[in-house]
């Protein structure tokens, strides 16, 4: 054999053993990740994004699926500007984007909330070939915050407006009491009542 032909078979042995560690570090990766061509069109995914996104590995053989089919929004529900898209913005920077905060919106119509990290992976030329995708759902965890946000605000409101005197201590000294129990006392404001119990 050549050496030509020598280095050839070792260049396509490397890229079969680089396949093998890449489908196997996405098996047992615990998280949803996915992997593009340089055009958006989905080539692989793991079974947690299987789960995630309602695509199953089988079906990418069928149709291209691209990453550009999703319906994007922020958390709020607004249009998620296309430059600004977590596969777009590795295209024109050329290097990593990590935590994306954005929400999709399935075809099913189910609304996930998501936190995206991409980076681009080369080919041997240095040219960006693929990219990879790591998905974390927050949509509990976001969903949970805003909850204790509201309920924060509310007790607030409650505590603020309340026709009665209300205060919190920790059994030594007043950590907050509302503008009624301040007036009760005859003080000008709630701090001034809080700043005499030091």
């Amino acid at each position: 054999r050549t050496m030509a032909k020598e280095l050839q078979c070792g260049t396509e042995a490397e890229s079969v053993s680089e396949d093998n560690l890449f489908g196997r570090l996405m098996e047992i990766t615990p998280v949803p990740i996915l992997v593009a061509d340089g055009n958006g069109r989905i080539t692989h995914v793991n079974v947690h994004a299987e789960r995630l996104l309602g695509i199953r590995q089988k079906q990418l053989s069928q149709r291209p699926i691209h990453l550009s089919d999703w319906q994007l929004t922020d958390y709020e529900g607004r249009d998620f500007p296309e430059d600004q898209r977590p596969f777009r913005r590795v295209l024109s920077i050329g290097r990593a984007v990590q935590n994306v905060h954005l929400a999709l919106l399935s075809p099913e119509g189910q609304r996930r909330l998501l936190s995206v990290s991409i980076a681009p992976i080369p080919d041997r030329l240095g040219r960006m070939s693929r990219v990879v995708a790591r998905l974390e759902d927050v949509t509990e965890r976001v969903e949970a915050e805003r909850a204790l946000r509201k309920s924060e605000e509310n007790f607030r409101s409650i505590f603020e407006n309340a026709p009665v005197g209300i205060y919190q201590s920790n059994f030594t000294r007043l950590l907050s009491v509302n503008p009624t129990l301040a007036r009760m006392f005859g003080y000008d404001s709630p701090a001034e009542m809080v700043a005499s119990s030091l």
